[in-house]
C-alpha cells in the first residue's frame, strides 16, 4: 500500500535537487527506473510520484526528505566554480564530488553557527594575497602565519606525522580541516571553501599523506586569495592554479631553508631531501630545478613514482576495507577533524545541538558521544 501513496512535493525541488546533485535528466531517470519522459514530468508538477520513490531519490540527492516539501528551493552558497577533471566522461565521479563539495559547505556553515552560538569566537586572520603577489613572499607570510619553525618540520618522523602538525596548526589558527571518500584522485584531490570566518580546506583520503600536504598548503593559498576552487590530479600550469601550487611549494620548502640544506657537491639526493622535509619526491624535484641544482629530465621519474605512490595508497585503503577498515569512529575524527568535532561535542553537551542534529553532523549515534568525546581529547 505504501508504494502507491503520492508524494505531493514542490516541482521546483525536484529540479533544484537534481541539479545541485549534478544529475543530467536521463541519469536520474535510470536511477529510479523510469523514462526521461515520466521523470520530466514530475518536475513539472504532474501527479505519479510515489512516497516510496521519493525516499530513493532523497538517497541519491543526499536531501532529507522534508526538503521536497519547502514551498521554494533554500538559498545555498553555489558549488565551486573552478571544476575540472582528467575524467569528464564519468559522470558518477562528478556527481560524487559534487555531493561532497555540498556536505562540507554545510558542515562548515554549521560550524560557523555553532561558534557563533557560543562563549568563545574566534575571527580566521588569514594574510590575504593576490596573484599579483610574489608567491614567495605570500608564501612566507602564510608560513610565518602558521608558526611552525623549519627544525619542528624536519624533526617530525614521516609524512603521516607531517601531514597531522600542518593539519593541527591550520585548525588552531581557524581553518577547518576535512577529509572526503568516494571521489578518485583523478577527479579531485581537494577543494576549499572561503568565509571571513572558519573558511574550509577538504583533502582527498585517496592520496598519500605527502601529497595531503601539499594540497591543504594549495587550498590554504586559495583561501588567502578570498577564492575558492577543486584541485585536480593533473592540476594547470598557468593563472591561479600555478600561482596556488607555487606558494605551496614554498611554503612547505622555503627557498632559504633548501638552499641551507643543500650539499655544495653538484648532485643532490632527492629522496632524502623529500624526507627530510617530509614531501614528495615530485615536489621536491620541482623545488631543486625552480633552484636549477636539477634538470627537467629527471623531473619525470619523480612524477611517475609519485603516481605509483598514489596507487599504492588506494591499494592499501582498500585491503584495510577488506580487512574491516579503521575502528568507525577513529574514522569520523580523521575525517571531520577536532575543531569541528569539538564544537559539535560542545554544542550537544550544552543541549544547543539535539540527537538528531548529532547524528547527521557527525555519522554518530549519541551513544556514541562519550567514546568521539575522548578520540578527540586525545589530540590530532
Amino acid at each position: 500500500m505504501a508504494r502507491s501513496i503520492p508524494a505531493l512535493v514542490t516541482p521546483s525541488l525536484l529540479v533544484h535537487a537534481r541539479t545541485t546533485a549534478g544529475f543530467e535528466l536521463d541519469a536520474a531517470a535510470r536511477h529510479l527506473k523510469v523514462t526521461v519522459e515520466q521523470f520530466e514530468a514530475w518536475e513539472r508538477g504532474q501527479p505519479g510520484l510515489t512516497m516510496a520513490r521519493l525516499k530513493k531519490l532523497s538517497a541519491l540527492y543526499r536531501r532529507p526528505q522534508s526538503y521536497f516539501y519547502l514551498p521554494s528551493p533554500p538559498s545555498e552558497r553555489p558549488g565551486a566554480t573552478d571544476f575540472r577533471s582528467t575524467r569528464a566522461e564519468d559522470e558518477e565521479t562528478h556527481v560524487a564530488l559534487r555531493l561532497q563539495i555540498r556536505r562540507i559547505q554545510e558542515l562548515r556553515e554549521v560550524a560557523v553557527r555553532l561558534e557563533a552560538e557560543s562563549d568563545s569566537q574566534t575571527r580566521t586572520d588569514l594574510p590575504s594575497g593576490s596573484t599579483e603577489d610574489n608567491p614567495t613572499g605570500l608564501a612566507t607570510r602564510l608560513r610565518t602565519w602558521l608558526g611552525i619553525e623549519l627544525r619542528e618540520q624536519l624533526a617530525w618522523k614521516d609524512a603521516a606525522e607531517a601531514f597531522r602538525a600542518w593539519r593541527s596548526r591550520l585548525e588552531e589558527r581557524g581553518v577547518l580541516v576535512f577529509q572526503f571518500t568516494g571521489v578518485p584522485v583523478s577527479v579531485a584531490r581537494g577543494f576549499s571553501v572561503s568565509g571571513e570566518r572558519l573558511p574550509a580546506i577538504a583533502v582527498n583520503s585517496q592520496d598519500p599523506p605527502v601529497a595531503r600536504a601539499f594540497t591543504a598548503m594549495h587550498e590554504l593559498a586559495h583561501l588567502s586569495l578570498r577564492a575558492a576552487g577543486v584541485c585536480d590530479f593533473a592540476g594547470k600550469r598557468e593563472g591561479v592554479e600555478r600561482f596556488c601550487n607555487l606558494v605551496a611549494a614554498e611554503v612547505l620548502i622555503p627557498t632559504e631553508a633548501l638552499r641551507r640544506q643543500l650539499p655544495e657537491a653538484a648532485t643532490v639526493d632527492v629522496v632524502q631531501l623529500a624526507k627530510d622535509f617530509k614531501v614528495s619526491r615530485e615536489a621536491m624535484a620541482l623545488r631543486l630545478i625552480a633552484a636549477k641544482r636539477l634538470d627537467w629530465s629527471a623531473y619525470e621519474g619523480f612524477r611517475t613514482r609519485h603516481l605509483k605512490e598514489v596507487e599504492e595508497e588506494r591499494a592499501r585503503q582498500k585491503a584495510k576495507q577488506r580487512e574491516g577498515g579503521p575502528e568507525f569512529t577513529r574514522l569520523v575524527v580523521t575525517n571531520l577533524g577536532h575543531r569541528f568535532l569539538r564544537l559539535v561535542l560542545d554544542a550537544y553537551n550544552d543541549g544547543t545541538v539535539t540527537a538528531p542534529e548529532f547524528k547527521d553532523y557527525t555519522n554518530v549515534r549519541v551513544t556514541g558521544v562519550e567514546k568521539l568525546q575522548a578520540m578527540v581529547g586525545e589530540g590530532p
